[in-house]
């Protein structure tokens, strides 16, 4: 491993123990009501200067090194803190999605760690919704089973993230029963004006449907992409 990145990720450990790696919260819209349903978490590093730096520019070293582990329960821990202050100040919180790495499958004890950290802030267990994205399911089939059913047992929900992008993504859908699939920006590309854009997420919401699987689709920016959503519930 190269001294680079060992410097990046060692610079980001520092920043995230000086507080610098924010977390902010992306609403999830239920499209049919414009309504918000519940968000995920994000993190973003706010330097001194003022500066803003996105995660691609930072994560994907934590990745390559396991470091992004640490980062993962950080954010696990600012998102109880964040729900704690809402129920303090009488807000009714909704469920918050935390993205968990790859890393994580390798920890035996990480379904049992996570509720500990969130019993410690007196939070139900259904409001974090633990996201793992689908190349690193398939990656990792047995590890991932045993989590999964680690998560269940402890009375987490848990999503698919960037549903669509890879070749197993119907297997693993059919492995671990989801609580929800988050289709993979890729899918719109063609702003739903493709028809075959259009059959392929109609398919993908038919059958999620039928299974009481809650479907997320990211990446949409256009009134033309939010109008196809919502004719498709």
């Amino acid at each position: 491993m190269n001294d680079f990145i060992i410097s990046d990720v060692l610079t980001a450990m520092q920043a995230m123990h000086r507080r610098e790696l924010k977390v902010y919260y992306q609403p999830k819209i239920d499209a049919t009501t414009s309504r918000v349903k519940s968000a995920e978490a994000l993190i973003r590093w706010e330097r001194d200067d003022g500066d803003v730096i996105l995660p691609q520019q930072f994560l994907p070293a934590m990745e390559q090194t396991g470091a992004v582990a640490m980062l993962d329960w950080y954010v696990v821990e600012t998102v109880c803190k964040f729900i704690e202050r809402l129920k303090a100040l009488k807000i009714e919180p909704m469920p918050i999605s935390v993205n968990f790495s790859r890393w994580h499958l390798h920890e035996e004890d990480m379904p049992s760690h996570l509720a500990e950290i969130v019993d410690s802030h007196g939070i139900d267990h259904r409001l974090i919704v633990v996201e793992i994205t689908e190349s690193a399911m398939s990656q990792e089939e047995e590890l991932m089973r045993k989590t999964v059913n680690g998560l269940r047992e402890n009375g987490f929900e848990f999503s698919i993230d960037d549903f669509g992008s890879g070749l197993s993504s119907l297997s693993l859908v059919a492995d671990t029963a989801p609580d929800e699939i988050k289709i993979d920006r890729s899918l719109l590309r063609m702003n739903c004006e493709s028809e075959r854009e259009r059959i392929i997420l109609e398919s993908i919401f038919l059958f999620a449907n039928r299974l009481n699987i809650r479907t997320l689709a990211e990446g949409e920016d256009t009134k033309e992409q939010f109008g196809f959503l919502r004719t498709c519930n």
